[in-house]
């Protein structure tokens, strides 16, 4: 059910733990499930169940407002011991750049979640921001 390498190799690869939905057209049910990375052309993420290859399914992340959601393309599938791991192809390349402006987001609420638990220091999200970006930003991946 793996497609070949070239679908996979495309785009540098980012390591990422987002929560996400992913529902498909033909199904009314969603599965939550974890990214394993971002890439500029899209992402993959762990799944209990196979998904077909060319299968459009959407993908929902629902930890920022406005929420994202976008339809995207099951371009591979690989067999891991528990599971599969699933990679797809955003749609709309728009859909990219957001995507990762919500990795972000969620890098500076992890960081924001840590502080508290460290140090006790309660942050807003403004002030996280600020102090994540002038921290971090410059060795976010960029593309």
């Amino acid at each position: 059910m793996q497609s070949s390498t070239d679908a996979r190799r495309r785009f540098i690869r980012h390591p990422a733990e987002i929560p996400i939905e992913i529902s498909a057209s033909e199904v009314s049910d969603s599965h939550v499930n974890n990214t394993h990375n971002i890439s500029a052309g899209g992402l993959s993420f762990a799944s209990a169940d196979p998904h077909p290859l060319h299968q459009i399914v959407t993908l929902a992340i629902r930890i920022t407002q406005p929420w994202f959601e976008e339809k995207a393309e099951v371009v591979w599938c690989k067999k891991l011991d528990k599971g599969y791991e699933i990679g797809i192809e955003f749609l709309n390349q728009d859909a990219v750049y957001r995507a990762r402006m919500v990795e972000q987001v969620c890098h500076i609420e992890q960081y924001r979640k840590d502080m508290k638990k460290k140090s006790g220091k309660e942050l807003t999200s403004q002030e996280a921001a600020l102090e994540w970006i002038s921290k971090y930003a410059a060795d976010f991946p960029k593309a």
